[in-house]
């Protein structure tokens, strides 16, 4: 199945957005660099602050986007609707904090990165405007991902370029004055953001109303992008009953453990980047400019990483919902592309490097060692380029927590190893340490992954034993018309389905025990775990579905149970075997009491 169309569908759009951000803050330095060293230094601190500010509602976007895009892939309309309230509700309670915190603390903030008073002012009346309007960039943040979950990145792109396009006209205008406008200096261009960023949530908020009721979204049989659909053409019937009944609870939950592990990561690795750039303080101002003006160039690269990590953040959950058996296949193909780019990127650098320093400065020393940077940093941008955006397969498929590990681990490699490689090599040696960390995290990614190793039993949806031969395809019997759960796997009776094979269906409990409550059945009938003990390969099946709505659900690294019920001391109501899958929550001992 080839998954590298539907990626690339997804990633081009995000990319133009990315790089259409990259390219206006460029701009906007450029704008305030004609009022003097110290605006540009202010709004320099005033952009740390606001990547800082940008990691935190990571927490909300990146959870709102993978856990939309799988229950939308799963064709379950309810637990969507569960989900955007669940980021909104996030939204409500996060902003007014930062807000707050921030106007309050806005000028200790600017005297802790800036010694002269005057520019620490600067920073403060930048701080003044950027604060408040913190609510229009996280609100922006929560409708991106909802656009994003569905599998729109074009809508998104649209609206980042357009508040982008307003920021360029604004700038000059609101930071230089014109007719009754006063000259606002560095307030004025964070005005401009604001103002951008408020039109372009308007529009956004204004498309969502249109379409306010989730499509339901069915993953194609060749792997392309899943269509929105007016009905369920992948699991039949829902439920949307089961959605208001949802715990508001479970969904908020599910969305801060998937959002976690992506906050954190970014957040680290910004530490990181302001750790290596005071190591890299040690070899002059002209290193220092160098490498400042070599990450901005590498901004190019590192965007169309970033642009393929959210496609797969994407693509991954919305494919294993239909077709779970592709996960390797998945997580290979994201790889390979990120690599690709890696290596046509670090060519393009190598062959510009020049030309590209050139037309930053003129300063020969810059210069020099600019272009040396460039065109040693393939080392560095390939397997990097792999890390970022396996790192989204892993998010998708519940290895956030264990991801962010690798990421602390590869940071703290880097800072250490570029502390004490250029004792011995200069200031190559800071780019060997980034090289060298790089490659670390993607053997360590890529094994988290299971992409390269031979697949573990009972963890890889595509394993099968070698002795074992392949499932027959099952027909669907029903043996009794007064089933209920032949009638659900038949459609007759509405579920909200989550996890859907050729011999098994998942859907969740009308009456959940735990913030996570599915229940797994063979479709074919067997009564109980003695009948079903009489048919290994169902009974093997039933299991893996279990586990898979484990992994799908974010259950397996925290633990959870699965249970069979047999017999009416046991508590089974319905005499079609089923395993529930429970988690979410510390389940408390086995039995309640005796």
């Amino acid at each position: 199945m080839d998954h590298r169309g539907p990626l690339l569908r997804l990633a081009v759009p995000n990319y133009v957005a990315l790089l259409s951000g990259v390219l206006t803050g460029i701009v906007d330095v450029a704008w305030v660099a004609r009022l003097g060293p110290s605006p540009v230094a202010a709004v320099a601190v005033a952009t740390g602050v606001e990547n800082v500010l940008l990691g935190a509602v990571l927490l909300i976007n990146g959870g709102v986007t993978v856990r939309l895009a799988a229950a939308l892939g799963a064709g379950d309309r309810a637990t969507a609707g569960a989900v955007i309230r669940a980021g909104w509700r996030l939204y409500l309670l996060l902003t007014p904090v930062v807000v707050l915190a921030g106007l309050v603390l806005r000028r200790a903030l600017a005297g802790a990165f800036l010694d002269d008073p005057g520019t620490a002012r600067l920073a403060e009346g930048y701080f003044t405007v950027l604060f408040p309007g913190v609510a229009i960039f996280y609100a922006q943040q929560v409708v991106d991902a909802i656009f994003a979950g569905r599998g729109d990145t074009r809508t998104p792109m649209r609206l980042a370029l357009t508040a982008n396009a307003l920021i360029l006209i604004l700038d000059p205008v609101l930071i230089y004055g014109t007719g009754p406008l006063p000259a606002l200096g560095v307030a004025g261009a964070a005005a401009a953001t604001a103002l951008g960023r408020a039109a372009a949530l308007a529009i956004g908020v204004l498309l969502l109303r249109r379409g306010a009721r989730p499509p339901v979204v069915a993953a194609s049989p060749d792997g392309g992008v899943p269509a929105a659909t007016g009905g369920d053409a992948a699991a039949g019937a829902r439920d949307d009953r089961a959605g208001r009944d949802l715990p508001p609870g479970a969904a908020v939950g599910a969305v801060l453990r998937t959002g976690a592990p992506i906050a954190g990561d970014f957040l680290v690795r910004m530490g990181g980047a302001l750790v290596l750039l005071s190591l890299v303080g040690r070899f002059g101002v002209s290193a220092v400019a160098a490498y400042g003006i070599g990450m901005k160039v590498l901004y190019f690269a590192t965007m169309a990483f970033y642009a393929i990590r959210n496609a797969a953040t994407i693509h991954t959950p919305r494919t294993l919902s239909a077709h779970p058996g592709q996960r390797r296949a998945v997580g290979r193909q994201v790889c390979v592309l990120a690599l690709l780019t890696g290596v046509l990127a670090s060519a393009l650098f190598a062959v510009l490097a020049p030309l590209v320093m050139r037309a930053f400065t003129a300063d020969r020393a810059v210069a020099a060692a600019g272009v040396l940077f460039l065109r040693s940093v393939g080392g560095y941008l390939v397997p990097i380029a792999g890390v970022i955006a396996v790192a989204g397969f892993l998010m998708a498929t519940g290895r956030g927590p264990r991801l962010f590990a690798v990421t602390v681990a590869g940071t703290v490699a880097q800072t250490a190893l570029a502390w004490w490689l250029p004792s011995r090599l200069g200031l190559p040696g800071v780019w060997l340490a980034m090289a060298s960390a790089a490659v670390l995290q993607l053997a360590l990614v890529v094994r988290l992954a299971g992409l390269t190793a031979g697949a573990v039993p009972g963890r890889d949806p595509e394993f099968r034993h070698p002795f074992k031969p392949s499932p027959v395809p099952h027909k669907i019997r029903r043996v009794d018309n007064s089933c209920l759960f032949c009638r659900i796997v038949a459609g007759e009776i509405p579920a909200t389905v989550v996890h859907r094979t050729e011999t098994t269906v998942a859907f969740r409990d009308i009456d959940p025990k735990a913030p996570t409550h599915v229940l797994v059945i063979p479709v074919d009938h067997h009564a109980d775990v003695t009948a079903l003990a009489a048919d290994p390969s169902a009974a093997a099946d039933v299991l893996a579905a279990a586990a898979a709505v484990a992994e799908a659900e974010g259950l397996a690294a925290d633990g959870f149970r699965v249970i069979f019920n047999t017999g009416r001391n046991a508590g089974q109501e319905v005499f079609h075997v089923h395993a529930h899958v429970v988690g979410g929550a510390p389940l408390g001992p086995m039995l309640a009491g005796k």
